[in-house]
């Protein structure tokens, strides 16, 4: 094949491709959103199931939350510091990441070439665990030493010489930190799928808006009998036709994506814009693409 059909036939799948992903935009969206709608509310009474079984309240969880992050915010980044309450934030640290790695490095990798540089990683954490647990024993009475490495990473919460009775370990902190985050995140993305919804729903008003003005301005000028482009009257009023078959085309495109929006969304006047002020200019531009994704679909009848 040689470069210049190769370019073209480059283009011709990539026009293909956008016209496709056009067409089926408000497919994508409402699936996506059924998604992260049904995760978020899996994750919401996930949440609420660990409430329960941790005897907290929604307050305490925040709270948990904020001592992670004030936690990853105060350690030290080095085991060669002489502070009590930097190496034990640095031990904790390390145990919870070695334990964390080591259960993702079955559950996320599936072959022993990958899973060596997580092995790698796993043993360099533990190196540094050794070396703080030395420097920290060397700074504390026998009575407060902390054990080995091996020992700590054998207990599924491990008990620090430091904690007390009412101290919530730091893996419960941080399991309800990664659960309350990841509820953060789906409620995120799920008002960012509404937002996708509202533009494409403005996107496709405003492209049938702008075909409609184009087929009354060229309405206007056939009465007249005046062409404003290098075009017999015969060609003028064959591009009406098929600005119109567009039209209908574009109409229900757009009340096929409007039927899926509202069967997807709880609320469907989420989709309502408030304010349309400028509208009509911002897809004046639109005509152009009209007549572009017309060709596009043919070339790919044809292909």
């Amino acid at each position: 094949m040689s470069k210049a059909r190769r370019t073209d036939m480059i283009t011709i799948h990539a026009r293909g491709w956008n016209l496709r992903k056009k067409q089926n935009l408000h497919r994508y969206l409402s699936q996506r959103y059924v998604k992260t709608k049904k995760r978020t509310d899996e994750m919401d009474k996930d949440i609420q199931n660990l409430q329960t079984k941790l005897q907290t309240t929604e307050e305490g969880m925040k709270q948990w939350v904020k001592e992670v992050e004030e936690w990853a915010a105060s350690s030290p980044k080095s085991t060669n510091c002489q502070d009590q309450q930097g190496l034990q934030r640095v031990m904790e640290g390390l145990a919870l990441k070695i334990k964390q790695r080591k259960i993702e490095l079955y559950r996320t990798i599936d072959n022993n070439k990958d899973r060596k540089p997580k092995r790698d990683i796993i043993a360099k954490n533990k190196r540094k665990l050794e070396e703080a647990i030395a420097v920290y024993n060397n700074l504390v009475p026998d009575t407060e030493a902390v054990d080995t490495a091996d020992a700590v990473l054998s207990q599924d919460f491990p008990i620090w010489p430091w904690d007390s009775a009412s101290t919530v370990p730091l893996e419960t902190n941080k399991m309800a930190f990664d659960k309350v985050m990841l509820l953060s995140r789906l409620r995120e993305e799920d008002g960012i799928l509404i937002k996708e919804m509202k533009n494409h729903c403005r996107y496709l008003t405003g492209s049938s808006r702008a075909v409609q003005r184009e087929i009354q301005q060229i309405e206007k000028d056939l009465c007249k009998q005046s062409c404003p482009f290098a075009m017999s009257l015969e060609a003028y009023e064959g591009l009406k036709d098929l600005l119109k078959k567009r039209l209908q085309e574009m109409d229900k495109q757009m009340e096929e994506a409007f039927s899926t929006y509202r069967n997807v969304l709880m609320d469907p006047t989420a989709l309502q814009e408030e304010d349309n002020e400028g509208e009509e200019e911002v897809w004046d531009a639109e005509i152009c693409l009209t007549l572009d994704d017309t060709d596009s679909s043919d070339d790919e009848k044809q292909h």
